[in-house]
Parts: C-alpha cells; structure tokens; sequence
C-alpha cells in the first residue's frame, strides 16, 4: 500500500436541513506531509466529534481503485484526491483484508 495523496480540510460552512452548518467533509490534497497524532489529524478540519476524528478515527483512509467507479456514476463532477473526505488516498488497498486491531504500514519498509 502506497500513499498517492494526502488531503485535509479549512471548515467549510454549507446550508443542511434548513440550517447553516460547519464541515470538514471538503478535503483537498495537500502538497506537504500530514501530521496524524492519537486523536487528529493536524491541521485538518474536524467538525462533528461525535463521529469523527477521536483515537480510534483520527485519519480516514480510501482506496484509490473505488474512484473510477464513482467518476462513471457522476461524470459531470471535478474529481479530485480527498473527494470521499478521506485524509489519505492510498494504493494497492484491499479491503476484504483489514482486520481490526491489525498495524499496516504504508509506503516502503
């Protein structure tokens, strides 16, 4: 499994449910490294702490392999890294295989 981008978020406040809300959904590929602690991400946006971010979802990871399929179903959309809120866009990930509790390395050893 090889890293091919890694995405944070600036809060974004958008309209939902006839109220105005504040996301951290809108993830966009950063050019530097990211920082994962035990709870966070660094720097990127958490908004909603109840379902996100937290020592056991601090960083959302998505396979890249799942993107064609949703670029096929909205192809009208600007497809970019980070589109599934995911804070790292990985290679080579076959879910079938994650076990939790499990420690997977990502990149080279």
């Amino acid at each position: 499994m090889n890293i091919r981008a890694t995405n944070i978020a600036k809060p974004t406040t958008i309209h939902w449910h006839g109220k105005d809300v504040i996301t951290g959904i809108y993830k966009t590929p950063t050019s530097t490294p990211i920082f994962l602690g035990e709870d966070l991400v660094k720097n990127d946006e958490v908004s909603d702490r109840k379902y996100h971010g937290g020592e056991f979802k601090a960083c959302y990871l998505f396979s890249e392999k799942h993107y064609d399929y949703w670029k096929k179903q909205y192809p009208d959309l600007d497809w970019n890294w980070g589109m599934f809120g995911e804070n790292l866009t990985v290679t080579d990930l076959d879910e079938t295989q994650l076990l939790v509790g499990s420690i997977y390395q990502i990149g080279k050893p």
